[in-house]
């Protein structure tokens, strides 16, 4: 592989005049000149689409967003491994600064919530379509990956699908899925669902486990008892409530067991965490415990309901018996330079109010760092969207598998945003180094739903020799700004599995961009033309220097 390194320097005058021609590489009216006259201030009495006349259609929209983008910037300035998914992927860690009683990991270790001998965390959602509602096409139902732990090591990756076996209706379906660490199925109110989960290996071969555990949780109701939730489970061996509860249990006739909330709740008094649990939320949580088990029905419903659909969040586990435990550091089997990032997880996704999660509207995940190999700390990575956004499926924003951030935007769109760095207690932190690889991109077979990328104040572009990615970069004032472009077209069956073993032809398709000293960036994603949603995959380090050194196997979350 044959890489081109463009770093990027400030100039001198006599180094800018000498620039040639070749370096224009859209026209004599290029994304430079626009740059230019942008950042300098200078008045133009010319519309952008009367300037750009001699450009390509898409090049006149790469210039006018570019313009957007740097309009962002200046005006905050002025207002001052294995080669397996499975292995890849790891479990979602559930990791706290400090221990139960406030004190600090030994050196070496880290502190993370256990929850039983054998623990179950959903890692992400592969496939949403319940009952046929979406966000997603085929299959019905909805397919989340989970992993499996023991003794809080990561052991396996294992299937977890949930089909809709009634009709099933709820008019937020596309934020089902994941919430934080839940898993989360949309009601309309005076609804309900009939549901079977079903486990299942990754050759979506069925799955027998000697002992699940299925945690419901936030039991409650809307002002006046209306809106009132209740789960009906059939087939668990056991049904445990916390002492104190506050969630209602029949024992019914046909051997299933209803539990139905008694109050009222707010978003306010929503879990955080599957794991860490006030004993108000415990009270309003039940838990199931199932034996030898494949497969089991559950249904969801809320009675005398009205207005906005409910919620009903789940964890694979047993919510009771979560505990602080001192795990190991991991140790990676992947290396990408001496300060590397991961993402290791998602705390919330609401990137422009599209959900799942409500409120702060931001996408928030938290980064592993490594250094030579070997873990360090754990920081935060915020997403805001500084502009207008189109996402008919938000809820698929977050994490995919492989390691990868994923961000999508609606065909014909585009959006402005802002990332962000914090410590874990979210006291502003700014990185000496920082790498930032987006992966895939391409267009429709038609050449329409073209993806771009362009981002201000970087240091370096990396692109292989042979690469597919048009690029077109400006320094000027100290600070230099990259225009990157899809040129090939490309399908799902293309798509990398991971985000630091690529083939030469998911290479090519690919772009790192460096920063240094770095707290916030700007960056705005967008696909010309197109009516479909496109992913945009990114993770927090260089696609490529990556390669494998002596180790354990790579855990992209941690």
């Amino acid at each position: 592989m044959v890489l081109r390194q463009h770093a990027f320097y400030p100039q001198t005058d006599e180094e800018e005049a000498g620039q040639g021609e070749d370096q224009d590489l859209i026209g004599p009216t290029s994304v430079r000149d626009l740059l230019r006259l942008h950042v300098e201030g200078d008045e133009y009495s010319w519309t952008p689409a009367r300037r750009l006349g001699r450009l390509s259609g898409t090049a006149v929209v790469a210039a006018t967003c570019l313009l957007a983008v740097l309009a962002t910037s200046a005006a905050l300035v002025a207002r001052r491994g294995r080669a397996t998914v499975p292995e890849q992927v790891g479990p979602v860690a559930l990791s706290e600064n400090l221990g139960p009683d406030g004190e600090l990991a030994k050196e070496g270790y880290h502190w993370e919530w256990v929850c039983g001998d054998v623990d179950f965390r959903l890692e992400s959602t592969v496939h949403t379509n319940l009952g046929g509602l979406g966000p997603d096409d085929g299959d019905e139902g909805i397919v989340y990956l989970v992993a499996e732990l023991k003794d809080g090591e990561w052991t396996r990756d294992i299937k977890l699908k949930v089909n809709a076996k009634s009709s099933y209706n709820a008019s937020t379906a596309s934020k089902n899925g994941m919430t934080r660490d839940f898993g989360g199925i949309r009601l309309n109110s005076d609804g309900e669902v009939d549901l079977q989960f079903s486990l299942w290996d990754l050759d979506d071969s069925p799955l027998t486990l000697d002992t699940f555990h299925m945690s419901w949780y936030d039991l409650d109701h809307a002002p006046q008892g209306g809106a009132k939730e209740y789960v009906v489970a059939q087939g668990a061996e056991r049904v445990n409530l916390t002492t104190g509860s506050i969630v209602h249990r029949e024992d019914l006739e046909d051997g299933g067991v209803k539990l139905e909330a008694t109050v009222y709740g707010t978003i306010a008094d929503n879990p955080k965490s599957s794991a860490d649990l006030t004993d108000m939320q415990k009270k309003k949580t039940a838990v199931l415990k199932y034996r030898s088990v494949h497969s089991f029905d559950m249904t969801l419903g809320i009675y005398k309901g009205q207005g906005a659909p409910r919620n009903f969040i789940f964890a694979p586990h047993d919510a009771f018996s979560c505990k602080l435990m001192e795990i190991e550091d991991p140790v990676t089997e992947w290396k990408c330079s001496t300060i590397d990032h991961t993402l290791v997880k998602v705390l919330h996704s609401n990137l422009g109010g599209q959900g799942p999660d409500d409120a702060d509207r931001h996408i928030l995940y938290r980064m592993a760092e490594w250094k030579d190999g070997i873990f360090v700390r754990h920081i935060r990575l915020m997403v805001t969207a500084t502009s207008k956004y189109r996402c008919g499926s938000g809820g698929k924003n977050g994490m995919s598998k492989g390691g990868f951030g994923s961000i999508r935007v609606d065909g014909g769109s585009e959006v402005h945003l802002k990332f962000q760095f914090y410590d874990e207690l979210m006291e502003p932190l700014t990185l000496e180094t920082f790498r930032i690889s987006w992966y895939d991109l391409d267009h429709a077979s038609t050449g329409n739903a073209r993806e771009f990328v362009m981002t201000h104040s970087i240091q370096r572009v990396d692109v292989v020799g042979d690469s597919n990615v048009y690029h077109e970069s400006d320094t000027n004032n100290e600070t230099t700004s990259v225009y990157l472009e899809a040129g090939v077209h490309g399908t799902s069956s293309d798509n990398p599995e991971n985000s630091v073993e690529l083939n030469e032809a998911q290479k090519e398709k690919s772009a790192a961009l460096e920063f240094k000293d770095v707290h916030t960036f700007t960056t705005v994603i967008g696909v010309i033309n197109g009516r479909n949603p496109r992913n945009f995959n990114f993770a927090p380090h260089s696609f490529a220097s990556c390669e494998q050194v002596a180790g354990v196997v790579f855990d992209a979350t941690a």
